[in-house]
């Protein structure tokens, strides 16, 4: 899983390609970035409530 340290730069680099302002994606980044989302989405479907700070923001 995504350290919680590395959550805040992950979210601030999503949100800066939702709104178009990176076209290109550098491997490294693009891969955390999903594996973020991913974490995110199994911590909320597993109920693991004290982690959901990190799944909260999408």
């Amino acid at each position: 899983m995504i350290l919680e340290e590395n959550a805040c730069t992950l979210k601030l680099a999503y949100l800066q390609i939702l709104r178009g302002r990176v076209r290109m994606l550098d491997g490294r980044l693009q891969e955390a970035i999903e594996c973020f989302l991913e974490s995110a989405s199994m911590l909320r479907s597993s109920g693991q409530r004290e982690s959901l700070n990190l799944a909260n923001w999408y």
